[in-house]
């Protein structure tokens, strides 16, 4: 799925545009619920508008991305990467946004859920660091284990 990002905007302009509660969402990510799956949960409770897009269909690469490859629509994210945010103004521009942790704190501010003050700002970073790091290891030692190795790299993990 193809979004174009409204250009020429300024800092201002965007932070004046995202401003708005009634904006509505989409996320460009793989249909699979990978690593956003606390985005998936804050949208739900900010009760915001919000789609998922998944990358076209082009031809089949690994079975759990059930023929997804978006080796030509990579390019046009900000890094080549996602998740990617968009979000659509009611006068029609659309704002991009991508990372993960960007995304987060960004709807997490937006809603008023990442602290009342620098100090609550940073615990709130703290632990989702701190949170993060976990996940990554999990990842790295448990999920890309060979399968047979899988149980046993859980109880090292843990």
């Amino acid at each position: 799925m193809l979004i174009t990002a409204t250009k020429n905007l300024s800092t201002e302009a965007k932070s004046t545009l995202s401003a708005a509660k009634d904006n509505k969402y989409t996320v460009l990510y793989l249909p699979i619920h990978g690593v956003v799956t606390a985005l998936r949960a804050m949208l739900i409770m900010s009760g915001a508008e919000y789609e998922f897009a998944h990358p076209t269909i082009k031809k089949p690469v690994v079975p759990i991305l059930d023929g997804h490859d978006w080796s030509q629509e990579k390019y046009l994210t900000p890094f080549g990467s996602m998740p990617v945010l968009y979000e659509q103004t009611k006068s029609g521009e659309i704002l991009e946004l991508a990372e993960l942790s960007a995304i987060e704190f960004y709807i997490g501010q937006k809603h008023g859920w990442v602290g009342d003050n620098l100090w609550e700002q940073h615990l709130v970073r703290m632990y989702w660091s701190s949170t993060q790091s976990l996940f990554d290891k999990l990842v790295t030692t448990v999920v890309r284990a060979p399968t047979p190795h899988q149980g046993e790299m859980m109880e090292i993990f843990q």
